[in-house]
C-alpha cells in the first residue's frame, strides 16, 4: 500500500538534493529513516539561524553518512543577517573550497529569491548540489567579497 504526502516546495528541493541518479523521493526518505534509526544521524535542529551549519543527512544515497560540509555566512556567521543583506543588495558571492586545495568564487544573483526563501535550501539545491562528488568541503557566503578568507 502506498500513501501520498504533501511537501512544501522548499522541503521537496531539499529532498531532491539528497537523491542521486534515479533515486525516487520514497527511496531517499527510506534511506534517511534507516540512517536515523541506526543512530548515524542526530536529529536536525530547527534553528534557522544556526551559526554553523553542518550536513546531518547524506546528500547522496549510499555514501558515507558521516561526512560534513561547512557553510559559513557573513556577516557574523549569521544566516538571517546574510539573508537581509542579500535581499537588499540583490547579489551575493559563494566561495567554494575543494579538497584538492582549489577555491572558486561564484556570483549568486537574487533572481526569484524572496524573504520566504531558504538560504540553506537554495545553496544545497544550487551551488552545493552534489558537493561530495565535486570535492567541495566548505562554502563561504557573503554580499561583500572582502569578507572571504584567503
Amino acid at each position: 500500500m502506498t500513501q501520498t504526502i504533501l511537501l512544501s516546495d522548499e522541503t521537496y528541493k531539499k529532498l531532491a538534493s539528497l537523491a542521486s541518479g534515479f533515486s525516487t523521493p520514497s527511496q531517499v526518505i527510506e534511506k534517511l529513516i534507516d540512517a536515523y534509526e541506526k543512530g548515524i544521524n542526530e536529529p536536525v535542529s530547527n534553528n534557522a539561524d544556526s551559526n554553523h551549519i553542518s550536513n546531518a543527512t547524506p546528500t547522496r544515497l549510499g555514501d558515507n553518512l558521516s561526512n560534513n560540509i561547512d557553510i559559513i555566512y557573513f556577516p557574523n556567521n549569521s544566516e538571517s543577517q546574510f539573508k537581509i543583506e542579500f535581499l537588499e543588495k540583490n547579489i551575493a558571492y559563494v566561495k567554494l573550497f575543494y579538497a584538492n586545495g582549489e577555491s572558486k568564487i561564484k556570483i549568486w544573483h537574487r533572481g526569484l529569491f524572496t524573504e520566504n526563501s531558504s538560504v540553506n535550501g537554495n545553496l544545497r539545491s544550487g551551488y552545493l548540489r552534489g558537493w561530495r562528488d565535486k570535492g567541495i568541503y566548505k562554502a563561504e557566503v557573503t554580499t561583500d567579497q572582502s569578507n572571504f578568507s584567503n
